[in-house]
This record gives C-alpha cells, structure tokens and sequence, in this order.
C-alpha cells in the first residue's frame, strides 16, 4: 500500500511538472521579442546586407556614422520589417554595368524603415520602372517608409534625361516622407507602378477604392527642386511623380520648386492610373517660363486636387494652363475612338472587367495664382485643349457632374452635360460632398453615388505616433587605449530615436571607478530621427586594464542600453 502511495505521489510529481514546463513554454513563446541594434562594419552592400540578413522585424541596423561614401555596383534587398539607418552614408550609383539597387520588398507582419542616406545618381536599368531604389508592395503588405534622405540624380548614374530615382511598385501601402530630393536633367524623378512585374492590367481597376482611406502610397513633407529648370538642354519641367498601371497615391504638403505631378492613361500598352490625391501642397514655376508642363496634368483615372498654391503658372503653350486633365497632344498615351475610352480620366471601377462607371475627378480651393487660362473662365481644373482630337479635349470640365459647360460636342459620342471632371472654384474650402463609383459597395448601390470626402490622418500614423520609440547607439562599444595615470581620455557617444514615436531618456549610469561622464544632452527627450551626443571620460588612477559600463535608460522597448567601456592606465 505505501509503494502504491508513493508511485501516486512520483506519478504526479510529473505531472505538475509537465504542466509547469508546458505553461513555461507558453509563456515564452508569447514573450516579445526584445529588438536588437546592429552596426555594419562600412556603407558597403556586402557589410549592410550581413547585417540585414541576421535581423528580424523590429530590429535597427546601423551605418556607422562617418562612414566611407560608396558606390554600390550589386543589389541591397531588405525583406523584413528592419529600421537601416545610414547616419549621414553617401551612395552613388554607378554610371556602367555592373548597376546597384536598393530593393525594399514589404513585410507582413511590420514595416521598414529607410532613413539617413544620401543616394546620388540615376538610371532606367532592367525593364519597367528602371530606377535604383525600388520600393515593393503587395495587397497585404505593411506600409514602409523612406524618409529623411538626400536624394539627387546626379552626380552619378547615366546622367540621361529619360532616367528614374525611385520607383514604389504594387497595390500595398508605403510612405516616402521628409526627403530632400534634387533634379538636374531626370523627367521623372519617382515613377509609381500599380503593377509590379506585368504591364497588366485591367485588374488593377477591379479593385476597390475608399477615398480619403490608408490603403495608397503617401509622399507628404517632402522638399523637390529643379534647381536649373532644364530637361535634355531644353526649358521644361521635371516630373516629381508620375504614375501608370493601375497606380493610386496621395501627394500631399510637398513643397515643388519648377516640377509638376503626372497621372498616365492608357499608353498603348496597360491600364493607366487608378486614383490620386493632390492636396495641400505648394508649387513653383519660375517667372520667366515661356512653356511649361502643368501643375498637375490627369491623363486617366480619377481623384481629388484641392487646396494646393501654385505660383507663376503661364499655360500658354500646347500643354495648357496650370492643371489639366487629358492627355497631352501628340503624348505616348494619347487614345482614340468613341467615348468612353479605356482608362480615361473621370472613369471608376472596372466591374466587370471592360464596363464603364462614371467617377468624376474633383478639384476646388486651389491657388488662383495661375497665369492666362484657355478654360473659360475656370480658375482650376481645365480640359486640355491639347489633348484628342487634335485642339479639343476629349473629356469635359464644368462647375458641376451636369453642368452646361460639358456641351459632349467635341468627342465622339460623348454625351452632353456629362462632366468628366469638376471645378467647384477657387473659395471652396472644408469637406465636400462628392459623386463617386469606386467599389463594388458603390456598384450595388448604384453608380454614381453620394460620399463626403474627408483625408487620411495627417501626419501619417507612422510619422505621428503609431509605433514606439527605440534607440540606437554609436559606437557600441567605446574603447580608450591606454590613457597615462593621472591624466584624462575623452570619447563621445552618439544616441538617436530610430522609432516614430518620442524617446525620453530618463538617465544614464556608469560602472567602474575609473569611467565617468562630462559634458552632453543625453539626459532628453529625442523626435523621431533626432540625436543628442554625451561625453564619456576615462580617468586611471593605477597602471593596468580598466572595464565599465555605460546604461541609457529609456522608454525604448529594447532598454536598458547598456554599452562596454574599456581602457588601459599606463
């Protein structure tokens, strides 16, 4: 009887100690994992690459900061949701083959970060959008962010006027934020492609649109010149952004100097563009400017284009006023044929495939800071009087979807009173009741239906606040050398918030007698992007090796930051 006890008893011993390990793993399993900061030992691919590939999401992989410029003849790819930061790195792309890139190909389960690059140079190289940094997304896909870099398109590169800098592919989400971006000679300086690898495809306008949603690329807060205003030797205007195959984006709080936004139709050759946002931004076009492109120029598709200033806009060549809709005379994506044509602007969701729904293109609160207009009267948006057929437009701007100003009688078959686009004036300002036919909800509701336009949050959740904050550290170590005793060695260490949201550094401590701090700003609060820099001293008081250590403590995820300080007294 007492063996039978105690094999009960031995029996579950074992089993509570099953249960413990099994609620142990449980719970480790469901521990976050802590983020790791990693320093690449150059701005070389090969180094930065290493780094990346021994990463998961939520981690930071640092250049070192006054690292050698490099020019990158092979590819970096980033395929998790890492923050890379170059801390000032210098890449130019090179002029010949062998040719680099910069490919961010979106995570599902978090986003990358992009940020602390200067990228020099240019070139349309491997099909399609042929540019070197090359942002890739997906239906599902978290949305990256590129931002606070110095990008130009020269030095380096081809140096040809039909070259491309940044080229976001796919239907997913992304940010390219606070960047600085200058154009000598490029025509288009960011191309958007709603495709990826196919110049498909009707499909892209078989999905839904939610206006004012989250769903788009975002380019807000960036600053674009076009220092020379030249183009192939010629006076014309570098495109900022233009965008074919189904592409749909937001561009909003930029500030343009002698560049424009372009929104492709049908070339001939794939869908054109599916949907856009132009708000809130300032463009400039210099004084003594005899033909320009247009502000903004909407070949296809449809959208909004409210409250933006535009300053010293002539219009008075064959490309129009100041913001056009249709394509442009003698243009690859010039379309002919009976109205409705594929594609074209004021046209909404395909559904099914090859119906026509009418989804007007709004404008209204824009700048009147234009120059001659050939529109009637309109102080906005205006039919390109360049556009098909030759000297007519083959869509139609009025005050209203059935204004008298859309007669329908300089297109085939296009009815009258039926506007493709619609100015609602220069003092309309506040949300507006719009008409739309973008989703299959729109669909069964029957087409054209009635919506109240209000923007995405601006600044964008992942500038604003969404996130948290975390700190990197450079260097990560700080190693004295030999210090004589008595006598005093100085080295300064480098903190940043690589998060989006603030970092508050409460204090900072040391170990080991011999370490100490001196003058700094470390004990703050950092904005995203922002640094503060301390002084660490090594002061021996005995011959021989010395270690300690240095602590942030902060409100990052990751913290303590604890960083190794070595020396040797001699």
């Amino acid at each position: 009887m007492r063996l039978f006890n105690i094999k009960v008893a031995t029996g579950s011993s074992l089993q509570l100690r099953k249960l413990f390990y099994l609620a142990l793993l449980f719970i480790l399993w469901h521990l976050p994992l802590q983020a790791t900061t990693r320093t690449a030992a150059s701005c070389s691919v090969a180094d930065i690459q290493a780094q990346v590939n021994l990463s998961a999401d939520g981690d930071t992989v640092l250049v070192p900061i006054g690292a050698a410029p490099q020019t990158w003849t092979t590819t970096l790819t980033i395929k998790v949701g890492v923050t890379l930061n170059g801390q000032g790195c210098v890449v130019t792309w090179p002029s010949s083959a062998p040719f680099g890139f910069l490919i961010v190909n979106a995570d599902t389960t978090a986003s990358a970060f992009i940020t602390g690059f200067t990228f020099n140079g240019s070139y349309v190289q491997g099909g399609h959008c042929g540019g070197p940094i090359r942002l890739v997304t997906s239906a599902g896909t978290m949305p990256y962010r590129f931002y606070r870099n110095n990008v130009n398109d020269s030095p380096g590169g081809q140096g040809q006027n039909n070259d491309v800098v940044i080229c976001p592919f796919g239907q997913g989400p992304g940010l390219i934020d606070h960047n600085t971006m200058t154009a000598t000679f490029t025509g288009e300086f960011i191309q958007v492609w709603g495709g990826d690898a196919s110049f498909d495809d009707a499909g892209r306008w078989e999905t839904d649109i939610v206006p004012g949603g989250p769903n788009f690329l975002f380019l807000e807060d960036n600053i674009f010149i076009n220092p020379s205003f030249k183009r192939a030797g010629t006076t014309f205007t570098a495109g900022f952004i233009a965008s074919y195959y189904g592409a749909k984006w937001v561009a909003r709080h930029n500030t343009i100097t002698y560049a424009s936004f372009d929104a492709h139709a049908d070339n001939g050759h794939g869908a054109g563009v599916r949907w856009v946002e132009i708000y809130d931004n300032s463009l400039t076009f210099p004084t003594n400017n005899n033909c320009q492109s247009a502000f903004y120029t909407i070949r296809g598709g449809s959208g909004v284009a409210w409250g933006n200033t535009m300053t010293n806009g002539l219009g008075n060549c064959d490309n129009g006023p100041g913001m056009l809709l249709g394509p442009f005379f003698g243009s690859s994506d010039r379309q002919s044929g009976n109205w409705p044509l594929p594609y074209q602007a004021g046209r909404g969701i395909e559904s099914p495939a090859g119906t026509f729904n009418y989804s007007p293109f709004y404008s209204w609160g824009n700048s009147t800071l234009l120059g001659t207009s050939n529109c009637s009267g309109l102080h906005g948006l205006c039919p390109n009087n360049g556009g098909w057929p030759s000297g007519n437009p083959y869509v139609e701007v009025g005050s209203s979807p059935n204004s008298s100003l859309c007669t329908g009688n300089r297109t085939v078959n296009h009815p009258a009173n039926v506007c493709d686009g619609i100015e609602l004036g220069p003092s309309t300002s506040g949300p507006q009741t719009l008409t739309r036919c973008e989703s299959a909800a729109d669909k069964t509701a029957g087409c054209p239906v009635s919506y109240t336009y209000a923007p995405y949050t601006y600044p964008h959740p992942l500038v604003s606040g969404a996130g948290s904050p975390a700190i990197s550290l450079s260097p990560a170590a700080l190693a004295f050398g030999n210090v004589i005793v008595g006598q005093t060695g100085t080295l300064v260490i480098t903190a940043q918030n690589t998060g989006s949201t603030n970092l508050t550094i409460t204090s900072l401590n040391v170990t080991g007698g011999a370490f100490g701090l001196s003058t700094g700003s470390c004990t703050t609060t950092l904005a995203p992007d922002a640094t503060c820099t301390q002084n660490v001293v090594f002061n021996p008081m005995a011959v021989g090796a010395a270690s300690g250590t240095l602590t942030f403590n902060s409100n990052a995820a990751s913290g303590p930051n604890t960083v190794p300080l070595s020396g040797t007294g001699i």
